[in-house]
């Protein structure tokens, strides 16, 4: 999908939320969700295709997958966790978007804990 078109479909999508919002207020968010659903579809491809190419460099660098995986998955979280949180905050609940953003960071700790194991390890044995 080119940008254009994912331009086209968040316009149409905001101008029909704000049109929607103003007769029939209870259609607005989920109005938003669909619209921002089908932005991410969109997307996939793109992203796919990025994910690939950055494994792609990795297998030539002789980086282990796991890193590679923690890498992409964690910047996929940091990506979903965002893009709910500015939804949450339109919506009116921004109490709740920051809770979304403190659970993804937690969560990108969690992940990212066996590249600091490993780094320790690395430093452990150089100072050895």
């Amino acid at each position: 999908m080119s940008i254009l078109q994912l331009i086209g479909i968040a316009l149409t999508t905001a101008i029909l939320c704000v049109t929607v919002k103003q007769f029939k207020p209870e259609f607005s968010l989920p109005l938003l969700l669909v619209g921002s659903a089908a932005l991410l579809l969109g997307l996939a491809p793109q992203i796919a295709s990025m994910i690939e190419a950055v494994q792609r460099m990795a297998q030539n660098c002789g980086i282990d997958s796991k890193y590679i995986q923690i890498v992409v998955k964690t910047t996929g979280i940091a990506c979903l966790c965002s893009i709910a949180a500015s939804m949450c905050r339109d919506a009116g609940q921004s109490a709740l978007g920051s809770k979304i953003e403190l659970g993804g960071r937690l969560t990108i700790l969690v992940l990212a804990m066996p590249v600091v194991s490993e780094l320790y390890y690395v430093i452990l044995q150089c100072i050895r």
